[in-house]
């Protein structure tokens, strides 16, 4: 597919972490005064993802860790972190790893001490867990496996609904904010999947590797990014691209801060 569209800075995708500080962890928490030089941390390994979990404190993974943004080490292990989510609630988050035998494993850890295990993804009835996402109240998560969807309660970490109707599968999963939607990425496809429904409704195929996939605050636009620094902006309604005299018409402002996640597909 022939893209009609905008070139963008890679200023876009950029980092944060200059912004950001270890603590608070939520965004209702009173932010830090920072002083000078507050601002930089050194880690003992480089981070590859990032999760923001408020305008003032993120987590960071890098290979076989994940740290706030001071480098305080909240999980390690043996296996390779491919990915990691944090609740809206701020209570918990939930990692996804890789063995070297290529074995996935999903663990809900506790935010509140370093590797404090609250669950463990049931792998064997559900499936490999692949990627995830909360809901947008924080209290439900849903799990893309091999064998399809699972909807987990986020607190007792219990399955709610299973479903093995969608054949797509995604290294990144992101809820629009309305709860409708779930924006899935697999290498150059982006599925918009309905939730009410449970179909994918509309699967679009790039030239490109998607780096990212945001929903504006509205939930009425999707914005998707490729790897070769440009945007597409479609209508959730009509799944148009928006255009104004032929040519995409490019709202940042519109859009949630668009994050960088490092994927292989977030």
């Amino acid at each position: 597919m022939n893209h009609p569209l905008l070139s963008l800075r890679p200023t876009v995708m950029a980092l944060i972490a200059a912004s950001l500080t270890a603590l608070p962890l939520c965004a209702n928490d009173e932010t830090p005064v920072i002083k000078k030089n507050d601002y930089f941390f050194r880690h003992k390994e480089q981070p590859v993802r990032i999760e923001s979990l408020s305008g003032t404190s993120a987590l960071a993974s890098s290979k076989f860790t994940i740290n706030n943004l001071a480098g305080r080490q909240l999980h390690a292990g043996k296996d390779t972190v491919t990915y990691f989510k944090v609740s809206p609630a701020c209570y918990s988050y939930a990692t996804i790893t890789r063995n070297k035998k290529g074995v996935g494993a999903l663990t809900f850890l506790s935010l509140s001490e370093s590797d404090l295990k609250l669950a463990n993804f049931d792998r064997k009835h559900l499936g490999n867990p692949l990627s995830l996402a909360y809901t947008p109240d924080g209290r439900g998560v849903t799990v893309a496996t091999d064998k399809g969807l699972v909807n987990l309660d986020s607190r007792k970490f219990k399955m709610l609904t299973a479903s093995g109707t969608v054949k797509f599968n995604p290294s990144v999963m992101v809820y629009s904010p309305n709860g409708y939607y779930i924006a899935m990425i697999s290498g150059s496809k982006v599925a918009l999947y309905n939730v009410e429904s449970d179909k994918i409704r509309k699967t679009w195929n790039f030239d490109a590797n998607i780096t990212d996939v945001n929903f504006s605050p509205d939930s009425r636009d999707i914005g998707i990014l490729t790897d070769d620094g440009l945007l597409e902006i479609y209508d959730t309604r009509s799944l148009s691209i928006k255009t104004t005299g032929g040519r995409p018409r490019i709202r940042l402002q519109r859009f949630r801060q668009i994050r960088g996640r490092g994927h292989g597909p977030g």
